[in-house]
């Protein structure tokens, strides 16, 4: 057996690549603080600044001067574990379920990887005593008795304290759904009898389609014998039919297409000038000078290292497919 705090602030060396990669600085336990779930390094350098997490599985040693790890491919970000496991309650505040402040968290004895006891200064008790915590306090049960926590009981709100819940149909109508037994719809300024039993969202949406209509038919015929107008009758809505024919396309005009002048018929007329072989795009290296002489495919030479380039220099590259040379070659 050993003590957490002989194991916190060793250096965490790994194995297979034999570096130093941080310092143990804390550990997770499991919600009921029984096993140790993960071992937590800091590691402080320039360039590697942040905290990284291994599991008990890969510990190659750990009660010798250092804790070293199987490799550092074992090690895993704060976002790969899982975040239901609690840090090591040391300094933690203690108290027994009377509110009686039994000290601070001094230690915790460990056998393995598992939680044998955890000090509270001279006393220590059992994981199993535990009955509550958090970061900053334990509750411990410091009696024989056995207490039984109680969490607090969720109030379930009955039908009759529900708020009532408006569900809009269309733009013209709503339907107000109440759980106390009863539902009425409001279409515009006229209002529907509320029925005997509650209705779902569905049957309030066809009833008030029915009685929608009916209140229209009404409301036509009295306007009708006011006004004495004809009957108002809705009519269903239908689209006219489409009657797709066959239309006659005309054939496409008849396009030209050039035909192809066979080469014994193509006859030069006019050479291109000297000046249509100049290269504008290499006219900055005109006034520059080589770093080497440049050579011919032929064996002559087409300007010597020193020399500066002039528009002949240019003109004579340019016909010897040279002018690439010539610029990677001048200054």
């Amino acid at each position: 057996m050993y003590k957490l705090s002989e194991i916190i602030g060793k250096n965490v060396v790994s194995l297979f690549e034999a570096e130093n990669t941080g310092t143990l600085v804390n550990v997770l336990f499991d919600k009921n603080l029984n096993k140790i779930r993960y071992f937590e390094v800091f590691s402080d350098e320039e360039e590697d600044v942040k905290r990284k997490f291994f599991d008990p599985p890969a510990v190659s040693s750990l009660c010798n001067d250092a804790v070293v790890i199987k490799n550092g491919g074992r090690l895993l970000s704060r976002f790969s574990i899982p975040p239901s496991f609690i840090p090591g309650p040391v300094n933690a505040a203690v108290y027994n379920p009377f509110g009686v402040a039994l000290g601070r968290v001094t230690d915790v004895t460990l056998d393995g990887f598992n939680v044998v006891e955890i000090n509270v200064g001279d006393k220590s008790f059992a994981p199993s005593a535990v009955l509550s915590k958090s970061e900053e306090i334990l509750i411990i049960n410091d009696t024989d008795e056995k207490i039984r926590l109680v969490p607090p009981a969720k109030k379930i709100p009955s039908p009759h304290e529900a708020a009532a819940r408006t569900v809009k149909i269309n733009s013209s109508m709503t339907v107000t759904s109440t759980t106390d037994e009863s539902a009425h719809v409001e279409d515009n300024a006229a209002a529907i009898k509320p029925a005997d039993t509650a209705l779902s969202v569905s049957v309030i949406a066809e009833s008030a389609e029915a009685e929608k209509s009916t209140l229209l038919q009404e409301n036509a015929a009295e306007t009708q014998a006011r006004t004495g107008e004809a009957r108002v009758t809705a009519m269903p809505v239908t689209q006219p039919e489409i009657k797709q024919t066959k239309e006659e396309v005309p054939p496409p005009a008849e396009v030209d297409v050039y035909k192809k002048i066979p080469v014994e018929n193509v006859f030069v007329t006019r050479a291109p000038a000297a000046e249509d072989n100049k290269t504008p795009g290499y006219a900055f290296l005109i006034g520059k000078k080589l770093t080497r002489t440049i050579m011919l495919d032929d064996g002559t030479v087409l300007a010597a290292e020193g020399s500066e380039i002039d528009e002949k220099t240019l003109e004579k590259a340019g016909s010897a497919n040279k002018l690439v040379l010539l610029a990677l070659h001048s200054r």
